[in-house]
C-alpha cells in the first residue's frame, strides 16, 4: 500500500509560514490553474479547523513547481528560507542583526513566520485567524 510522503513538523511549520505571509502573491501565481487559488484556500482552511495541514501545503508547492516556479512555495519567502534539498549551505556574515526576541511570531504557534518590526509598521495578521503577530510570541 502507497502512503502520501510525511513532511516534518518543523517544515509543515516553515511552509505554513510562507503560505500566511505570501498568500495573495502565491494565488496571483496559481490565477491561470482552475483549481490554483483554492489550493491555498484549502492550505489555511485545514490550519485554521485544526487539521495537518501537510497533504495540502504538498500539493500547493507541487502546483506551483508544475506552474514553472523552480523553488514552489520557497519562492515566495521574504526570508532567505532554502528548500530542503539546498539546506546546510552557508555564508560567512550572513545572520540576524538583533536577538529573535525582537521578532514578532506567528500568535498561535502553527508556524515559523516571523516579522521584524520597524516605527512607521503595523504588525502584521496571521492569515489563519486574522490576530496580530506578536512579539516573542509563539516560538
Amino acid at each position: 500500500m502507497n502512503q502520501a510522503p510525511q513532511t516534518a513538523p518543523d517544515e509543515v511549520r516553515t511552509m505554513l509560514a510562507i503560505v500566511c505571509e505570501s498568500a495573495h502573491d502565491i494565488r496571483d501565481r496559481l490565477s491561470h490553474r482552475p483549481s490554483g487559488p483554492v489550493l491555498v484556500d484549502r492550505v489555511l482552511d485545514a490550519a485554521r479547523a485544526g487539521r495537518d495541514p501537510a497533504p495540502d501545503l504538498r500539493l500547493l508547492h507541487t502546483a506551483l513547481t508544475i506552474s514553472g516556479i523552480e523553488h514552489g512555495l520557497y519562492s515566495f519567502s521574504a526570508e532567505p528560507v532554502l528548500p530542503p534539498e539546498l539546506r546546510g549551505l552557508s555564508a560567512a556574515g550572513i545572520g540576524r542583526a538583533r536577538p529573535a526576541a525582537a521578532d514578532h511570531r506567528c500568535p498561535r504557534n502553527r508556524c515559523a513566520r516571523t516579522w521584524r518590526p520597524t516605527p512607521a509598521e503595523v504588525a502584521p495578521t496571521c492569515h489563519v485567524d486574522g490576530a496580530r503577530l506578536a512579539p516573542g510570541a509563539g516560538a
